[in-house]
């Protein structure tokens, strides 16, 4: 049937083979013509209209050769939920303890592209609705948009897995409260706002009113910690009074928060993976802090899928680990030794796109279960597309990155001093221009300055990507090629 669908609308529609998919009588699939992509359906025209899809093409195709009618019709929300009720794989589901990987896809057209290479690495499950409330501003996107591309690609390259869809970097009760009337299935808690991130700097380390955690028995928590032989491996914990004193100011308030919005989670939904993430701040997570962390968090019954910590080193955007890799694995060591003694979770490693040196060690002392966060690497492989097929729009692109950088770096920080970016854009040929996108320092600039170059260039990039979309996913797969590979995984 498909080959004869096919070799019928050849030279209109171009069909996505992997997309064709049967309910009862009727054959369903993803087409594109040079304007757009559509929703065909196949069979008896009295019951593809009884479906109630929306969005009908004007163009009926009658294959008489067949005895059957293509009708087509837009992907829009209503028509996937129509879908989801044949094809349960639409919908996100929870992933638990599976080793993960998250594709960010801010464009919300390189999922498909993420399919196709995790089709090579069938052990790992994806996240492929991932996006921030920092993300979704900056595109003015909706966390709907967000989980139904992500279901619209699946369609596409009829993958048949399961997969998730995280609402990332939540960060207030209002957040979550916006993130909870969607599908999500994982949910990641930034706590920044609620560390006590001063309290290293801080003589007084007693004075628990200044830190706001006047209710904690701290005489209770210091006889669960204090004089007790917290060995792990080969590692000792410390937890003097001094130091665990230090601990608890710094995330009482953190863990409270964690503690509320879980709760307010489960009183919605029944099953979803909750990551609770301590990345976001320039304090390296010590092992005891992991250790007080996580057990605390179990002893208030808080049942996290994944926890992020702040491992030594630099993890800026788009580009490899700074820092002293031998420190990031001895550190990586104990917190995978600590997280297999506490147990029923699994590591996440956060800006983890293109750290390609530490991902061996990260692999090893996680023994393979694990959740790494991408986002923006995928973004610039949108980029580079766009470097090869219009370099004169990439030039307007790169010029938004470097006229906005100080606008952006508001939202990512990033170690680059803004006199140090070349301005001078116009030098470059356009064969230099395509090398630029591996620059260490225009990939940067380039990273963080989605949400500017949207405002400004939105339409001209998705027509460019469109025309272009093989270009565009081969980018995508061959750049994720080279992080798969670098886990240690192979084909």
């Amino acid at each position: 049937m498909l080959e004869k669908i096919t070799s019928l609308l050849k030279g209109t529609y171009y069909i996505y083979p992997g997309s064709f998919r049967q309910d009862k009588n009727l054959f369903f699939f993803i087409a594109k013509d040079d304007r757009k992509k559509y929703l065909g359906v196949t069979g008896n025209l009295e019951e593809i209209f009884s479906l109630n899809l929306s969005g009908q093409n004007e163009e009926v195709i009658d294959l008489s050769e067949l005895k059957l009618k293509i009708a087509f019709f837009d992907l829009n929300d209503q028509n996937l939920e129509i879908l989801k009720r044949s094809f349960p794989v639409l919908t996100p589901k929870p992933l638990g303890l599976a080793t993960t990987f998250g594709f960010g896809d801010r464009l919300g057209i390189a999922n498909p592209a993420h399919i196709r290479i995790i089709k090579k690495y069938k052990p790992i499950l994806p996240v492929l609705a991932q996006q921030s409330m920092r993300e979704i501003k900056s595109t003015n996107r909706r966390f709907k948009d967000v989980i139904n591309s992500a279901a619209w690609s699946v369609f596409q390259e009829g993958y048949d897995n399961f997969w998730g869809a995280d609402a990332d970097h939540l960060k207030s009760k209002e957040d979550f409260d916006i993130a909870l009337d969607e599908e999500f299935t994982m949910f990641t808690l930034d706590t920044s706002n609620f560390l006590g991130n001063s309290i290293t700097k801080s003589n007084n380390i007693l004075d628990s009113e200044k830190f706001n955690v006047n209710s904690v028995d701290l005489n209770k928590i210091r006889n669960k910690y204090i004089n007790k032989n917290h060995k792990i491996g080969n590692h000792k914990l410390d937890f003097s009074e001094d130091n665990l004193t230090r601990i608890i100011l710094t995330y009482e308030n953190a863990l409270n928060f964690t503690e509320e919005m879980f709760n307010i989670i489960s009183s919605k939904k029944k099953d979803f993976d909750y990551e609770v993430s301590f990345d976001e701040t320039n304090k390296t997570t010590s092992p005891e802090e992991h250790f007080y962390i996580a057990s605390e968090l179990k002893n208030r019954n808080v049942k996290y899928t994944s926890l992020a910590l702040k491992f030594p080193g630099i993890f800026e955007k788009g580009v490899d680990y700074q820092g002293d890799i031998s420190e990031f694995e001895k550190n990586i060591i104990i917190h995978g030794e600590i997280a297999r003694y506490i147990g029923d979770y699994k590591l996440s490693l956060h800006s983890g796109s293109d750290k390609f040196s530490i991902y061996p060690f990260f692999y090893e002392n996680t023994k393979g279960i694990f959740h790494i966060k991408t986002a923006g690497t995928s973004w610039l492989e949108a980029v580079r597309t766009i470097a090869f097929c219009d370099p004169d729009l990439f030039r307007e692109v790169l010029k938004i990155a470097i006229e906005t950088f100080e606008e952006n770096t508001k939202l990512y920080e990033i170690s680059l001093d803004y006199k140090d970016i070349p301005r001078d854009i116009d030098v470059f040929d356009d064969k230099e221009l395509q090398a630029l996108v591996d620059h260490r320092d225009f990939r940067r600039v380039l990273h963080i300055a989605y949400g500017a170059i949207f405002r400004k260039r939105k339409d001209e990039l998705f027509n460019v990507l469109f025309k272009n979309e093989d270009m565009h996913y081969e980018f995508i797969i061959k750049h994720f090629e080279k992080h798969f590979k670098a886990l240690g995984y192979r084909v």
